[in-house]
């Protein structure tokens, strides 16, 4: 009976260490638990350059930074005035001016919209890039 209960209790702390281990690797994006990227909680510093490429500094899943850049322009497109991904080339900014990031990842620029006019948008990234061992990295493209 006695070796059932230490069983049970090594069982039981076997399943919770399984537990913060996982939640811990999709807090650090390096899990993509439900199609969300969520690169802003690990990846700091975040700026564009070239007004199409996103640059951060990103964890690695084992205390270190790493600087990471990528290229928005690949999958992040305009449509009628608004900013989204896709599983195809995007180009945003042939057609935006005055792009920004912020420090939680959201992307806003006036993009033209099918009548010729600059419309306001902005799109959260963190719903298509990862950090991935501190590399930023395309997830769940449509």
């Amino acid at each position: 009976m006695m070796f059932f209960f230490v069983s049970s209790i090594h069982s039981q702390l076997a399943f919770i260490q399984l537990f913060f281990t996982i939640c811990w690797c999709i807090r650090a994006g390096l899990v993509d638990g439900q199609c969300n990227g969520s690169f802003a909680l690990t990846c700091v510093n975040l700026e564009l350059t070239n007004a199409d490429t996103l640059q951060a500094d990103c964890g690695d899943g084992s205390g270190g930074i790493i600087s990471s850049s990528l290229n928005l322009d690949v999958h992040v497109t305009n449509t009628n005035g608004v900013l989204h991904c896709n599983s195809y080339s995007g180009k945003f900014s042939l057609s935006c001016v005055g792009q920004e990031i912020s420090s939680s990842g959201l992307l806003s620029a006036s993009c033209l919209d099918f009548s010729g006019n600059l419309a306001g948008t902005s799109f959260d990234l963190n719903t298509c890039v990862s950090n991935i061992y501190g590399s930023l990295t395309w997830t769940c493209l449509s």
